[in-house]
């Protein structure tokens, strides 16, 4: 039986704009995580906490169905109950987007902490050349990158941090990922440069740069500090 199968024209109407308003706050409430999936679908690369998986099938639930409710309001046909439920029920899953804790989702915030790790292998590649006088080979065991990556290929396998001995930081080498932080070492060893790579708003990878430049973490041996 249709829930307005004998009611009024005008509760009709109300019952539609009621159901339409619960199709229309599951959207909103999970646009950002559809949001995401779609990124993780469509590019080659993505960052981010990926999307929560019941959220976004009440997303795309809620707005199928509240399709197919106003196709029926239009047509002047009846809104089966079972219609009306599966709304409530989508309405209910879009519930489990409060508990998400999105991190990284922006370009900028995902970067920033490949940043950061280029940081960290400076520090861990600087220290031995002020001792040595020469830098340290970037995989060697004492060089390990800890902390969770932000970027995931398609559509949700995580991309480790890794260290790649390059001939030019400057230039993206062949089947980089983000997540790859270059470093570059001249002949005699005493010096390095490292640049990180991270993504762009497409989801390719890309050095990062500032003002078209390379952000680059340089380390030089200086006989002064040697100990």
């Amino acid at each position: 039986m249709s829930a307005s199968r004998t009611a009024p024209a005008p509760l009709r109407v109300v019952h539609a704009i009621v159901f339409l308003g619960f199709a229309s706050a599951s959207v909103a409430a999970t646009h950002q995580e559809l949001l995401q999936l779609f990124r993780a679908l469509a590019q080659p690369f993505n960052w981010g906490t990926p999307p929560q998986p019941i959220a976004c099938a009440a997303g795309l639930a809620s707005a199928l169905l509240g399709l197919g409710l106003i196709a029926r309001v239009v047509m002047g046909k009846a809104v089966p109950l079972w219609l009306s439920a599966a709304l409530l029920l989508s309405f209910g899953g879009s519930l489990f987007v409060l508990g998400v804790e999105p991190r990284a989702r922006t370009v900028p915030g995902a970067n920033v902490k490949c940043l950061e790790q280029a940081k960290v292998l400076h520090a861990q590649l600087n220290a031995p050349l002020q001792q040595t006088g020469r830098v340290p080979a970037p995989d060697a065991p004492a060089m390990g990158l800890s902390g969770e990556s932000p970027f995931y290929a398609r559509p949700f396998d995580p991309l480790a941090w890794s260290a790649r001995r390059v001939k030019s930081a400057e230039v993206l080498p062949e089947g980089a990922q983000p997540g790859w932080l270059l470093v570059q070492v001249p002949e005699d060893g005493a010096s390095f440069v490292i640049t990180a790579v991270g993504i762009d708003d497409d989801g390719r990878p890309a050095v990062l740069r500032q003002e078209g430049k390379p952000i680059e973490y340089r380390g030089a041996y200086n006989p002064d500090t040697a100990q």
